[in-house]
């Protein structure tokens, strides 16, 4: 079986802003096979004992607070780390799950794009989930492996407007199918639990905030604005091999946008 792990990165709301960082929604996280669980699991978790303080270890990872320790005020970071430590634990956070059996899946809503063509636009939730459970289904029914035939998708119990949100949608979807497939190999339960008992939180919250961050920093590049410094993405290349959306970064790294990216055609590593 396939176990497959969310968090989400950004604001789902829309707001009257545009061209900022919360313009766009992300879903997304891992995909990785139920024998790889165990020492994937324990890496990440040994990491973490290695790097954080005691009081930490069952701490959810939060990348975003990582990033920039001192501009969150209530991170419980504050207490241990300077902002160039926090730095330097992501890097060595993504470089630790570049080595893992596992692969990034995401999807990114704009909803600066979404409002600008759809007078009514749906739920940034519901389009990011329907997608990204499209993409699964497709994913486990072409491969076709008689161990991993079916998909089962987790939740972090103390991310409550994700889990609220996906389990109703999860539900429906179930129910009542989507628009474009069935989702014939994806369990009907969607499992909710404690992020304490898995690691792959922590690690879908880093692979969302990676890609927000690069795709945030795309942005800025079309929009003739300063580029942002770091380069997460790039730190994670392995496990960035699904073929889905387009080619947006590094000339092989490829994300689903929806809808489709508003500088395709002018971005020069686009294929």
């Amino acid at each position: 079986m396939y176990f497959v792990y969310l968090d989400e990165s950004g604001d789902s709301r829309f707001r009257e802003n545009i061209r900022e960082e919360d313009d766009f929604f992300i879903l997304g996280g891992l995909i990785i096979k139920e024998k790889d669980l165990f020492n994937a699991n324990k890496i990440f978790r040994e990491f973490k004992e290695k790097t954080f303080p005691k009081d930490l270890w069952d701490y959810p990872l939060h990348a975003v607070e990582l990033n920039q320790i001192s501009k969150h005020k209530k991170t419980k970071y504050k207490e241990f780390f300077t902002d160039e430590q926090g730095k330097q634990i992501l890097r060595e956070a993504y470089g630790i799950i570049n080595t893992l059996p596992i692969e990034a899946i995401t999807v990114v809503i704009d909803k600066y794009e979404l409002k600008k063509r759809y007078k009514t636009p749906s739920n940034p939730y519901y389009l990011a989930y329907e997608i990204l459970c499209e993409k699964i289904q497709k994913i486990v029914k072409k491969r076709g492996d008689e161990n991993n035939n079916f998909a089962l998708i987790n939740l972090a119990e103390c991310c409550f407007n994700l889990t609220n949100q996906l389990n109703e949608l999860h539900c429906n979807f179930k129910k009542d199918g989507t628009t474009y497939s069935s989702w014939d190999n994806i369990l009907q339960i969607l499992n909710i639990e404690s992020n304490e008992k898995s690691s792959f939180y922590d690690i879908a919250d880093l692979i969302c905030y990676a890609f927000r961050r690069h795709y945030y920093g795309w942005l800025c590049i079309n929009l003739n604005r300063l580029p942002i410094k770091e380069d997460y993405l790039s730190l994670m290349q392995n496990i960035c091999t699904l073929k889905i959306g387009h080619i947006l970064f590094n000339k092989s790294i490829h994300v689903k946008v929806f809808p489709e990216p508003r500088f395709l055609k002018k971005d020069k590593e686009t294929k």
